[in-house]
């Protein structure tokens, strides 16, 4: 009997123990497909990173995981506030962990929105703290993919404020530091970083080597099966058939990426292949063509500039928000202090003025005293 309990608590410790990795392998299943959604269905992948987040209520880590996710898939969505949103609140979490990869992870997540945003003041400010923590940090190959989004995030920022010389140096650093991994992740980073590089050599008028950065980035998105990222990748390589006079060759990578774009709604991507598309059959003098997708173009346009104004409009309403809460937290702080202070003040003033009338009449009391 004793036996047949101990084999039984055996097969149950077993059983346990299977159904906990079977548990685990199915949600790192999960949070990979997530990551493919994040590209062409990233609704999608918020409702799998909110599962993810209920998934693991015990584990910080995971649930911080979960929200970069999501912050992810608003970008995506170019719901840019929603995304600074959820990289804020996982920063808080990561806040209760004692791990600087963690804290690094959500440092980068953070300067990202904010770049996204524009506020690039904020975002070099976040890489400046990545790169001191990671200077503490002994084991550098444990942070190496992190190390990559701060490269691949300051090249966002130097291509917009100095130079696409500059940011490609970081971009190839970025390249460099993901070019170890062969994950989902990577790969997307990687299209997305040579992608960025690809729209570099353009603006140089470097055509040849734009070329290659752009078929980089196509084959890396295939890889990952992002239709996003091929999209935007096919988009990228017809800009450079346009410049070389290319129009039908344009024209065919335009119409595919147009295909692959469908299911996503990006409307900056919509946007920048109606464009390309107008100008080729401009160029084609296929004047219905062209008068057809440059309507699209500049409806696509106004939904950007509508979203843009009411993004800043809502972050210019936050900011007065923060700054009133700020105002009140000041006179709760120092107000109160201040006023028990001059009560203090009042009540030693009433003490002395009565201690000295009392004295006043002891010595009226003895003058009368020494009189008699």
């Amino acid at each position: 009997m004793k036996r047949f309990f101990t084999y039984y608590i055996s097969i149950v410790l077993i059983l346990t123990v299977f159904q906990k990795v079977h548990c685990q392998i199915n949600q790192d299943s999960l949070f990979n497909v997530a990551i493919v959604y994040v590209y062409d269905n990233p609704k999608k992948a918020i409702e799998i990173s909110d599962q993810l987040y209920e998934l693991n209520a015990n584990d910080l880590s995971k649930q911080i995981d979960a929200l970069l996710l999501k912050s992810n898939a608003y970008t995506s969505l170019r719901d840019y506030e929603k995304s600074l949103e959820y990289a804020l609140e996982a920063e808080k979490l990561s806040s209760h962990l004692r791990s600087d990869f963690v804290h690094l992870k959500v440092l980068a997540s953070v300067a990202v929105r904010y770049h996204e945003l524009g506020v690039n003041d904020k975002t070099l400010k976040l890489l400046d703290r990545i790169d001191l923590l990671a200077n503490q940090i002994d084991d550098k190959d444990s942070i190496r993919f992190v190390m990559g989004n701060s490269y691949a995030i300051r090249g966002f920022v130097y291509r917009n404020q100095l130079s696409c010389d500059v940011a490609n140096d970081y971009f190839n650093r970025a390249l460099h530091a993901y070019s170890i991994y062969d994950d989902e992740r990577s790969n997307g980073n990687q299209s997305v970083v040579a992608y960025n590089k690809g729209n570099c050599f353009l603006s140089l008028n470097q055509l040849d080597s734009a070329k290659v950065n752009f078929i980089l980035s196509e084959n890396l998105a295939i890889k990952n099966r992002a239709k996003s990222l091929q999209s935007f990748a096919l988009k990228g390589l017809a800009e450079v058939y346009t410049l070389e006079g290319q129009y039908e060759e344009a024209l065919e990578k335009l119409v595919k990426a147009n295909d692959l774009a469908k299911d996503v709604g990006d409307l900056v991507l919509n946007r920048g292949i109606n464009k390309g598309m107008s100008d080729n059959y401009l160029a084609l003098q296929d004047w219905e063509k062209f008068q057809t997708y440059f309507d699209l173009y500049r409806s696509n346009e106004s939904q950007i500039k509508f979203s843009e104004r009411n993004t800043i409009h809502n972050i210019l309403n936050n900011h007065f928000s923060e700054v009133e809460a700020k105002k009140k937290n000041l006179k709760l702080k120092y107000g109160i202090p201040i006023v028990i202070g001059l009560l203090l003040l009042i009540l030693t003033i009433y003490s002395m003025i009565r201690s000295e009338v009392k004295v006043q009449r002891k010595i009226n009391s003895l003058k009368s005293k020494i009189k008699l």
